[in-house]
């Protein structure tokens, strides 16, 4: 189960933050956890899409993989009809790779939740200036029950917030953004997505 999983990876990561890790080590770490906490949910559903969100954007992809448009009507959730970035990646995956819409969903979301770490270990990184607080802030995030499960869903949120946190990882990182500056946009980005999830 995902307790005898998490002892493991509990064990292995906090030994790395206390042997004061490099940068590039925190941030493989980073994508490592990232990846292995996508199997929980990938172990629990491992042939289908089960859950309200998923099966909303299954039907989706399933329409606009028959030949039909982004932005058809979604009687399942109708929120989804405005946000077909989701079915839009998935589409090329599988029209690329001739993949099945259950097996490329599930590789780009599992990217997609280990990217995220690394992005965020980028962020916490730059913003603290230690390779090992950011890999505790990274690992201390990883932590919530709802990145394990509902961040890994086949869903939207779990496209969306991975590619947030890229997108600000970046601008810290190219445009050399000082510390100060950098912790108020993380400290604003925090807020937000605290006030989204609160909405929802």
């Amino acid at each position: 189960g995902v307790q005898t999983c998490a002892l493991p990876i509990s064990v292995t990561v906090v030994g790395v933050i206390r042997s004061g890790p490099s940068r590039r080590t925190g941030f493989v770490v980073s994508l490592c956890l990232g990846l292995l906490l996508f199997l929980p949910k990938l172990f629990h559903s491992p042939s289908f899409f089960n859950f309200f969100d998923e099966l909303a954007h299954w039907r989706a992809l399933e329409h606009l993989h028959a030949g039909g448009g982004l932005f058809a009507p979604n009687p399942i959730n109708k929120a989804v009809q405005f946000y077909p970035g989701l079915e839009a990646a998935s589409g090329v995956l599988v029209a690329i790779t001739g993949l099945s819409i259950f097996a490329a969903g599930n590789i780009l979301i599992g990217t997609l939740h280990a990217l995220m770490l690394g992005a965020l270990f980028v962020v916490y990184e730059r913003v603290t200036g230690s390779p090992r607080l950011g890999l505790l802030a990274t690992f201390l995030y990883a932590a919530n029950p709802a990145f394990v499960f509902f961040d890994s869903y086949f869903a939207y949120e779990s496209f969306a917030l991975p590619l947030a946190a890229v997108a600000l990882a970046g601008v810290i990182v190219t445009d050399g953004m000082p510390r100060r500056t950098a912790r108020g946009l993380v400290t604003t980005a925090i807020v937000l997505c605290v006030t989204d999830r609160k909405s929802t």
